[in-house]
């Protein structure tokens, strides 16, 4: 597994830190932003160098290839906590979804590290910038599922569905009169509730 065994506790971590960010207590919510940027250092130090070899032995290659993976998830994941106002135009999170989209194509669909991307794949799903991108995350989801049976790919697909089709339906709007701070804790809050309703495992 590479350092994915590694990177779950961090995910775990990063779940119980989650709850204060909404805090009324700025005090609180300013030492979890904190130690959310030392997670995303963090996970910077992290990312392999070069890129994986193709020629390397087939379970290595998918072991690093899915550890590259929930690396890459992971940050997004904590990006999107940290980010100012509007995450869905954040460049820093876009660029990191189309990195992850690219390697999961380094993926073969016979492998057995298939079966423990649904995480992966709703995070990165939740951020995909364009209808391209949300397909081949869909897509995906829906070939794992048929291959391992496995409800959580199903449902995982459905809940990024409708978080889509609501995207879409959505027209946004912006107040003067509403603060920086405020627009943050709002749409922070939004993504933090979605996560407690998501039926992948490590939400």
């Amino acid at each position: 597994m590479g350092t994915s065994q590694h990177l779950f506790i961090t995910i775990y971590r990063i779940s119980l830190l989650t709850r204060n960010l909404v805090s009324q207590d700025l005090k609180v919510v300013s030492a979890v932003r904190s130690e959310l940027q030392l997670f995303d250092q963090h996970l910077d130090s992290l990312q392999p160098h070069p890129n994986p070899d193709q020629n390397t032995q087939a379970g290595c290659l998918h072991d690093t290839v899915t550890s590259e993976l929930y690396r890459i998830a992971c940050q997004i994941h904590v990006k999107r906590l940290l980010a100012q106002d509007t995450p869905d135009e954040d460049d820093n999170i876009q660029q990191l979804v189309i990195s992850f989209i690219n390697l999961l194509h380094q993926l073969p669909a016979s492998s057995p590290s298939q079966n423990i991307l649904s995480w992966p794949l709703v995070v990165a799903g939740y951020s995909a910038p364009t209808k391209g991108y949300q397909d081949i995350i869909s897509a995906k989801l829906d070939q794992i599922q048929s291959e391992w049976r496995s409800d959580v790919f199903s449902k995982g697909a459905a809940f990024l569905r409708l978080k889509w089709k609501t995207d879409r339906g959505s027209v946004c709007a912006s107040s003067g009169s509403i603060t920086s701070w405020c627009r943050r804790a709002l749409a922070t809050q939004d993504y933090i509730s979605a996560w407690h309703n998501c039926p992948v495992v490590m939400a």
